[in-house]
């Protein structure tokens, strides 16, 4: 019947993916993993056809098929990506540099979108990007050699202060609260819980790993071998 077969479509999954879970590879049938890859192809097309930067559209390639992994590692490529970008970059005519660079940085950030969404760290960074810019739009204009020396030490501001320096603070606070004969438990790979445990380790407490691993990418696998470089004592587990 009619009801029957609406209810039956219903049931099926419909294909759409949740955004918190589109950066991830999607398992369907041979004829769809086949064109898996086909993203990343898709990608660099999207950003060359863009007139982006050719910094940019590697690091969309990169973040599309997984050679960047963690939200760390992508917030420090995207730094340097912007810096590249940046050191590049010519005021148009008839425009001011502060303008012109937050239009151009939202068209980065819209193509590197494209290819994954943006981690917590990285929107702060192009938040703060954003902010800086504003405050130099409205203060007394620079030269664009002075406008953009003042920018990129902006960005290494705050890749020194908010992600070195703070993680630097993170790894000191967790450590503190591992004690001896703690077990501790992982999933995957994380820089700063890798961090946490090898700071505790450094300051001599006697505790164990347990690291949790998952298919497809075995990440856990890295973790365990930073881990048993160190001399922490570690069991590896999979999932099933």
């Amino acid at each position: 019947t009619t009801a029957a077969a609406s209810a039956k479509a219903k049931s099926r999954p419909s294909g759409k993916i949740m955004d918190h879970f589109s950066h991830l590879r999607q398992f369907a049938d041979e004829d769809e993993g086949a064109n898996a890859d086909s993203k990343v192809r898709t990608v660099l097309l999207a950003t060359a056809a863009g007139g982006v930067h050719p910094a940019v559209a590697r690091l969309a390639a990169h973040y599309a098929d997984g050679t960047i992994t963690g939200g760390r590692a992508r917030c420090v490529a995207l730094l340097h990506t912007l810096k590249l970008v940046i050191s590049d970059f010519k005021t148009p005519k008839n425009t001011k540099y502060a303008h012109a660079l937050t239009s151009l940085v939202n068209g980065v950030v819209q193509h590197l979108q494209a290819a994954r969404p943006m981690a917590v760290s990285m929107g702060n960074a192009v938040k703060s990007l954003k902010t800086h810019l504003a405050r130099m739009a409205e203060d007394a204009v620079p030269t664009e050699e002075e406008a953009r020396a003042r920018t990129l030490k902006h960005l290494e501001y705050f890749e020194r202060e908010k992600l070195v320096a703070a993680g630097g603070f993170i790894a000191e606070h967790g450590s503190s609260e591992i004690c001896d004969g703690d077990v501790v438990v992982t999933h995957g790979a994380s820089h700063h819980v890798r961090e946490i445990l090898l700071k505790a380790k450094a300051k001599g407490v006697r505790f164990a790993v347990t690291v949790v691993d998952s298919r497809p990418n075995l990440e856990g696998r890295d973790t365990l071998r930073v881990l048993l470089r160190a001399g922490v004592d570690c069991t590896y587990v999979t999932l099933p």
